[in-house]
């Protein structure tokens, strides 16, 4: 029994893996496409591109959702029910956490907080960082807690466990994300930590659109 189920998991984990590596390839290859349509020029062309990233993902974990887990995709949270709820708990979350980080950046470290005002044509680049934003936390939600977690969980990994591996690879997936010159090794663990705060969030309200909100904030 324990032999066939720990060959149910490593079959599991490297159709997880297997996955993530043609994700990879996927966004390198939209993000080649769409860095040289801006390069080109053709900057709205370029940002549409790399906007079509996310509606792909999305259709693509509903699709392996339901050939490969059986899932519908209200099943996993893929739904806008009580959606001004889970923005404000995702608001709220995110604010708290954030402001635990800087005080203790600040009284345990010595880091110092400076506001550097606000540059000419901000709103331009705010819209776009907003944008941005919000289409890579919509992304990688989906992706890691919509598909990894999920796949997982319902694989009989545990819901721990489960939580940990997804949480542990979508910090290795942002190993290019920091320079180590000037970062440590605990910006990888925040990661972890982060991530195992979101796959609780996640389970909690059955929605996809609360991590969303937390991500993005």
């Amino acid at each position: 029994m324990k032999a066939s189920l720990f060959k149910h998991r490593l079959r599991i984990f490297g159709v997880i893996l297997l996955v993530i590596l043609f994700c990879i390839c996927f966004m390198v290859l939209l993000g080649s496409i769409s860095s040289h349509l801006k390069s080109t020029g053709y900057q709205m062309l370029g940002n549409f591109v790399a906007a079509t990233s996310v509606v792909i993902t999305l259709v693509g974990v509903v699709i392996f959702n339901r050939k490969f887990n059986g899932l519908k995709a209200n099943r996993f949270g893929f739904h806008f029910k009580k959606l001004g709820s889970h923005f404000i708990l995702g608001f709220c979350l995110a604010v708290l956490i954030l402001t635990l980080v800087l005080l203790s950046a600040q009284t345990l470290f010595g880091i110092q907080i400076v506001w550097s005002g606000l540059k000419k044509d901000f709103e331009i680049h705010l819209l776009w960082s907003v944008l941005g934003t919000f289409a890579l936390a919509t992304w990688e939600e989906v992706f890691f807690r919509g598909l990894v977690f999920t796949t997982l969980y319902k694989n009989r990994f545990g819901f721990h466990k489960s939580a940990l591996i997804s949480s542990t690879l979508f910090s290795v997936l942002h190993w290019s994300s920091f320079d180590m010159q000037v970062t440590s090794w605990f910006w990888y663990l925040g990661i972890v930590i982060m991530g195992y705060l979101l796959v609780i969030l996640y389970a909690y309200t059955h929605s996809i659109m609360a991590p969303i909100f937390f991500h993005f904030f």
